[in-house]
């Protein structure tokens, strides 16, 4: 069975997972500033989604990225679908 993920919890493991890839702190990454401008490339977004879709459960379309513009906007979206999938 699958645990209820919350938006807090998606945004904190997308934190931790790319502070780990960029070599920085999860504090230092902002959940409310574009992906864009958080200098993730295209081969750290494939696999944060690959891992993101084995952690939630889930199929995540890689247009994800693209219609939520923060880690903030993608937790609440990812966070919904999970709900609405459990």
């Amino acid at each position: 069975m699958q645990i209820a993920k919350t938006t807090g919890d998606i945004t904190s493991w997308c934190k931790t997972y790319i502070a780990s890839a960029l070599g920085v702190s999860p504090e230092s990454i902002d959940a409310q500033q574009d992906f864009d401008e958080l200098g993730l490339d295209s081969a750290l977004i494939t696999s944060m989604l690959i891992e993101l879709e084995e952690w939630l459960e889930l199929d995540i379309p890689p247009s994800m990225f693209f219609s939520q513009r923060t880690l903030e906007a993608m937790g609440a979206a990812l966070a919904d679908q999970a709900a609405k999938a459990a």
